[in-house]
């Protein structure tokens, strides 16, 4: 196995809006696990050679060979909102002059729309200047052939407004840590993983889980399913919709940036991957 830990920098935030809403959708005040994925598989793909076709499965592929995938943010504090925006349609000339999936100029106020579209504000409340930021590592199994460059090529974290830029990467051997853990990361409530001590600010949404574990085992289960555990079963869209989605947790500083961090007991599959001492929890490499 292998693992990345980058930092990630964002111009002004991300709109990570919830799938299978309507244009309306309100936006995750931390992008889901599968953004921070899809954000990779964008650029793997780019230096794979592969296209749009072979999208749902680079990322199934991604999402298979993945065995811990987390982030933490760093000195910033998330705000999300919705604000109005205005949308124009513009007619393109058709070979089929019967189609009417644009309306004609005697409606032209079809063209136009106003909808409340959800985003995410990310700012600094460190000392001094400094940028909004997200610390993410990632661990691998060996098989899959993720590179530094395909990290430093992240350039947008969510809707293609979201610009970022990708700061430091470092490659490392991640240590294996069984049973207890402590980390300041994110993490999914599942069977398997047990919450010993808080310390900080709780938040909580719910997310498509990477890595994505299926069983009926009673300490194994990620999300019931019976799509099979290679990658993610289903496209994204359907898994929110269908509801098979996991709480996951994150532990904020508090009013005055005290510590935060939870301390947790791990069941198979579950285990810690220690990286440059970041730690954060996944799915053992064996299983």
């Amino acid at each position: 196995m292998k693992g990345f830990l980058f930092d990630v920098e964002v111009m002004w935030g991300y709109e990570t809006r919830l799938a299978g809403m309507a244009k309306t959708a309100p936006s995750f005040r931390f992008p889901p696990p599968t953004t921070i994925l899809g954000a990779l598989a964008f650029a793997y793909a780019r230096r794979k050679g592969y296209g749009e076709a072979e999208s749902y499965e680079t990322i199934s592929q991604l999402a298979a060979g993945t065995l811990a995938l987390s982030y933490r943010p760093l000195n910033s504090q998330a705000i999300s909102f919705q604000d109005i925006n205005k949308i124009l349609a513009v007619r393109t000339p058709h070979e089929n002059k019967q189609d009417l999936s644009i309306p004609p100029i005697q409606r032209i106020y079809k063209y136009f729309d106003a909808p409340a579209t959800g985003k995410t504000s990310l700012s600094y409340v460190g000392e001094g200047k400094g940028v909004p930021s997200l610390r993410v590592m990632i661990v691998v199994k060996d098989s899959l052939d993720i590179r530094q460059e395909d990290i430093w090529s992240i350039y947008r974290i969510g809707s293609k407004e979201s610009l970022a830029c990708v700061t430091r990467v470092v490659q490392c051997k991640p240590s294996v840590n069984r049973e207890r853990v402590k980390t300041n990361y994110l993490f999914p409530e599942v069977p398997g993983i047990s919450e010993i001590s808080l310390e900080g600010e709780p938040y909580a949404e719910n997310y498509v889980p990477v890595p994505y574990v299926v069983s009926n085992g009673p300490h194994t289960a990620g999300v019931n399913s019976t799509y099979g555990d290679s990658g993610l079963p289903d496209a994204v869209t359907s898994m929110v919709i269908d509801s098979r989605t996991v709480l996951h947790k994150l532990t904020l500083p508090g009013a005055f940036r005290g510590r935060a961090h939870a301390e947790l007991s791990l069941d198979k599959p579950y285990v810690g991957y220690s990286c440059e001492g970041e730690v954060v929890v996944g799915i053992e490499d064996s299983y």
